[in-house]
């Protein structure tokens, strides 16, 4: 079409200089005046080489009427100005550096007709990118649709090649992605047309992800190459980034992450080269995913943290935090991913960005529901649907989808699910998710094996493997896998759910975790934890109780053992836990010459997220090697977690003052108000054996108490509280019925034989030796015991006694601490703990480290030279994250009290970790005479504290406490441990049998004498 000619108003180069005008702010400033005739309609076109000028125009009267900011410049085009009045204007041009004095040139033309549909066509191309971003699609095709037609009536072909760019793009987000194929290929057409290599470039790079997204990854890697060369023509660097983070992406979705790593890493190479930070940052987050798909978490975690150090968009820092936070979800830490999603959302809140909002409101709600807060949840994805539907995400409109379908199917909300699930598989095959579409069927197979129509279960999972399988993506093909195995479960086919759920562990073990830290590898392990416990009950239903007994011990404790592998095997190299054998277990029973108990706790259903434990396995290897098996129906023991919770209150809670603790002939202490319906107690004069009474009615007017017993007819009415000698509970004996009673017969007669224990879950807070049969006796009267997180950790145990054997004796003989003070402020002095160490060490012949002198520094310069260590001290231990374990030692001056977890003067259980990860402990015993010592975050892989941390230094035999000890009877009984072990020949076990019983004939009650347990080895 013929352009017409243009009549300027004004066409001027000139220099701002200091010559001319100046604001009051320092500006320079140039004027020009024009007229403007009535309906006449103008375009500004202002330029400069050298600095950014800035115009604004005023009219006769010196009002200002327009400022350059007021509208929207077209590169080919400038300012389209329409509406002004006739009249004289002034047009003012300042420069926004004042240090800059250099040339622009200015135009006023008049618009032409063309120009005038041009801007019309700009106008509504602009206005449907503003309705597509608020995912008004009908409203932004057609703006697009009109846009082309006048940009084709004009023949303005970039334009037009614009619009159609502009319309595919939005097909795409539409799900149609035939119909954007169509109209990028229209583009290409126009822009080769008029060798408009960008809008080639950016028309071919368009073309290869609509081939992405039809899974025709050989056309799309074609396109993306023939961009890739054009753009090394013209030196777009930028734009060559952009291009090989495209291709890195497209292998990544073909699960080829290796190779999209070197594309990952030639794009960040020119990233650094040319100084784009905001693309530095996308391309470190592509090369942390890629290394999150291939299980190196670590990797991936230190690519995100990276990302997050360049200076860069608010947006880029949200996503790096969104990723930072998969990882941790991943690895099992809830609460760190539920820290970071939250730190993102409050960014992307702040910038608007709502695609952003959509991901991570998806993701704190699946937290929440891996927390059991469903109903939070569900908010989430609920506003994440919202905010999906209204921006026309699909990819987060399908997660929402999937998620508000998982929510359905836990709470067993049969009607709504499969609608969810089903819109959610369409979308993600319209848009050629693979991993959002393995997710959906992986799900739907769930819920069609929850209806038991097994056939269209296997038909989901069948597709779900297979697509995991294509894009190499490990834990997908593992969770296909173990569903297949709960699928032959529920139908009775044992076998076949063996051999899937061996699979499954098989593919979860390979993935490469060796480089995590201690922490978050333990937390990825409890992640499939459950898996383990499945296996053994199918196992077991087949009868297999060797196999099981292998499997159980293969899921426990492997952090700890891969851990001691690498510290002490003399090799830099992981080394992998291998799989344990029948064979080595009866050997290591051999070897310690001991009866070795494992307990396993087993969920009640084979299906996933179902945790409630309603049978307890227990398995028995005898000294000479005989492995048998006993199982426990805790579904006949509804008060099993409420017996343990008891126990623990029971034998924690200090008894009340009283003048002879030997238990005759005392005066009671308690009141009528100590009571309450359901407590049990003894009365004075009573044997330790005699059965306790149940109080069954208070009778406040007479403040006295109805009790009763089995045994009794008529219960005993109107007893005073004076009576009572103690309270006493019966969860101890239900314990003992539960634990060992069903393997009574399978423990050594001889009560100086040695019985180890391998608890699981909150059996590890269990006080075994205080445990009573039906006749009241104590299981320690009848057994020396021993605890270990796993069979195999006594391996490694029994190797660090041969190191240390092996080896000059330590220089030290022993570090005993006593009562370092001052503490902080919330704690009070250990008076009998002085006592304790001035015993202990007169016994050791060593000179304690007594108040002040056990400063921090000290105790770490004594700790790797002393063959005993012993600590009468105040300790904490953290449940939730519990490296913060501690022991405390003298406060540091001016040290903050406020928060025991934070105060210097203290050795926590991570310092103690690190401190001795190359210089291991040379002690053969550490001994915790502290309050909770042996506690701390219960995992897969036992109670992550003090005693870990110990183990894992090299000692092979830690004394640690379950509860918050009384000073003085604790004193006495650590006394007696060493007295027995050094003087009557007794190895460590056997000794704090001695002494729990000898301190108990004085304390007959389990809080005086019952809180210590030994880990590791006897001897």
């Amino acid at each position: 079409m013929a352009q017409e000619e243009p009549e300027f108003l004004l066409n001027v180069q000139k220099e701002l200089t200091a010559k001319d005008s100046m604001l009051e702010d320092g500006s320079f400033l140039d004027s020009y005046s024009f007229d403007m005739k009535e309906g006449q309609n103008i375009i500004i076109q202002l330029e400069s080489e050298y600095f950014n000028p800035y115009w604004t125009i005023f009219n006769n009267e010196g009002e200002k009427v327009l400022e350059q900011n007021d509208l929207i410049s077209f590169p080919d085009m400038g300012y389209f100005l329409g509406g002004l009045a006739p009249g004289a204007y002034l047009l003012k041009i300042t420069a926004a550096d004042n240090s800059i004095v250099n040339g622009y040139s200015v135009r006023i033309k008049e618009a032409t007709e063309i120009d005038k549909q041009k801007n019309q066509a700009r106008i509504l191309n602009r206005l449907g990118l503003a309705y597509n971003n608020i995912g008004e699609k009908e409203l932004a095709l057609n703006s697009f649709q009109e846009a082309l037609a006048i940009n084709r009536a004009i023949e303005d072909l970039k334009s037009e090649s614009d619009n159609l760019n502009n319309i595919g793009y939005l097909y795409i987000s539409l799900g149609k992605t035939q119909e954007a194929l169509d109209y990028y290929q229209q583009a290409l057409s126009v822009s080769e047309k008029i060798s408009d290599i960008s809008g080639v470039v950016t028309t071919l790079g368009n073309i290869a992800s609509v081939y992405s997204l039809l899974g025709e990854y050989d056309k799309a890697l074609a396109s993306y190459i023939e961009v890739l060369v054009k753009q090394r023509e013209i030196q777009d660097i930028s734009g060559e980034v952009t291009t090989l983070s495209n291709i890195g992406y497209l292998y990544t979705s073909i699960g080829e992450n290796r190779k999209a790593l070197d594309y990952y890493y030639e794009a960040l190479s020119l990233n650094k080269k040319i100084g784009d930070n905001i693309s530095e940052g996308i391309t470190l987050n592509n090369i942390g995913s890629a290394y999150q798909y291939l299980g190196k978490y670590d990797r991936a975690i230190n690519y995100f943290q990276e990302s997050l150090l360049i200076k860069k968009d608010h947006n880029g820092e949200a996503t790096s935090l969104n990723n930072i936070g998969s990882v941790y979800e991943i690895l099992g830490e809830n609460q760190q991913s539920l820290d970071y999603y939250q730190q993102a959302l409050l960014i992307i809140r702040k910038t608007g960005y709502r695609f952003g909002e959509a991901g991570s409101l998806n993701n704190i709600g699946s937290v929440y529901s891996s927390l059991g807060e469903y109903e939070k949840a569900l908010d989430y994805y609920l506003q994440a649907l919202l905010v999906s539907r209204e921006i026309g995400s699909q990819s987060t409109e399908a997660t929402s989808l999937n998620n508000l379908g998982l929510y359905h199917y836990i709470l067993n909300d049969k009607e709504k699910i499969l609608s969810y699930y089903q819109e959610a598989l369409k979308i993600n095959r319209a848009i050629n998710n693979k991993l959002g579409e393995a997710t959906v069927l992986n799900n739907l197979g769930l819920y069609y094996t929850s209806l038991q129509n097994y056939e269209k279960a296997f038909d989901y999972y069948q597709q779900a493997l297979s697509l995991s399988n294509s894009i190499m993506y490990n834990l997908g093909e593992a969770s296909s896998l173990n569903n297949f195995a709960y699928l032959f479960f529920e139908k009775g086919d044992y076998q076949k759910a063996n051999q899937y759920f061996y699979r499954s562990l098989e593919l979860k073990e390979l993935i490469n975790n060796k480089d995590l830290d201690d922490v978050l590898k333990i937390s990825f392990l409890d992640t499939y934890r459950n898996t383990y416990k499945s296996l053994q009950k199918s196992l077991i239903t087949e009868n297999k109780q060797t196999e099981a007994l292998e499997i159980a011990e293969r899921g426990r404790a492997r952090a700890l053992v891969e851990l001691l592998n690498k510290r002490f095997s003399g090799s830099a190299e992981f080394i992998p836990m291998a799989k344990p054998t029948i064979a080595e277990l009866k050997a290591i029973a051999k070897d310690h010459d001991s009866t070795l108990v494992t307990y396993s706790l087993i969920p009640s259903e084979t299906a996933p997220r179902q945790f409630e434990n309603t049978e307890l396995y227990i398995y028995v290897i005898t000294p000479q090697g005989d492995v048998e098996f006993r199982a426990v129906d805790l579904t006949q023991r509804p008060n099993f977690s409420e017996a343990i919770a008891a126990a623990r209150k029971t034998v924690s809670t200090p008894p009340p003052e009283r003048g002879d603790r030997s238990g005759a002939g005392h005066t009671s202490s308690y009141q009528f108000t100590d009571f309450q319906v359901g407590d049990y107690v003894k009365l004075q004069g009573e044997f330790p054996t005699d059965e306790p009474w149940q109080i069954i009615a208070l009778n406040p007017n007479s403040q006295t108490l109805t009790l009763d017993q089995t045994q009794r007819e008529t219960p005993l009415e109107n007893v005073s509280p004076n009576r009572i000698a103690t309270k006493t509970d019966t969860s101890l004996q239900q314990l003992h019925q539960i634990l060992i009673d069903p393997i009574a017969d399978l423990l050594p007669s001889n009560p100086d034989d040695d019985v180890i224990f391998m608890p699981q879950d909150a059996l590890f807070g269990i006080p075994f030796p205080a445990l009573q049969d039906a006749n009241g006796e104590y299981l320690i009267e009848k057994h020396t015991i021993l605890t270990s997180p796993s069979i195999q950790v006594l391996s490694q145990t029994a190797a660090q006694n041969k190191r240390l054997n092996s080896q000059p004796k330590p220089s030290n003989r022993a570090l005993v601490v006593g009562n370092p003070f001052p503490y902080p402020k919330n704690l009070n002095s250990l008076e009998n703990a002085v006592t304790e160490a001035q015993n202990i060490g007169e016994l050791l012949g060593v000179k304690p480290l007594l108040g002040k002198a056990a400063t921090e520094a000290k105790v770490l310069e004594q700790m790797s030279q002393a063959d005993i260590l012993h600590f009468a001290t105040h300790a904490s231990f953290d449940d939730q994250n519990g490296i913060r374990s501690a022991i405390y030692l003298t406060a540091e001056p001016n040290a903050p009290d406020d928060d025991l977890f934070e105060t210097p003067g203290r050795i926590t259980a991570e310092e103690i970790f690190n401190q001795f990860e190359n210089n291991p402990l040379n002690a053969r015993l550490a001994v915790l005479s502290a309050c909770d010592t042996g506690q701390g975050e219960i995992t897969g892989d036992g109670v992550i504290g003090l005693s870990r941390s110990l183990i894992a230094a090299g000692v092979p035999s830690v004394l640690v406490s379950l509860w918050s000890v009384d000073d003085a009877s604790t004193s006495e009984l650590m006394t007696e441990f060493y007295r027995q072990w050094q003087n009557n020949n007794v190895d460590k076990a056997t000794a704090l049998r001695n002494a729990m019983l000898q301190t108990k004939a004085e304390y007959p009650e389990p809080y005086y004498w019952s809180a210590f347990t030994l880990i590791g080895e006897a001897e």
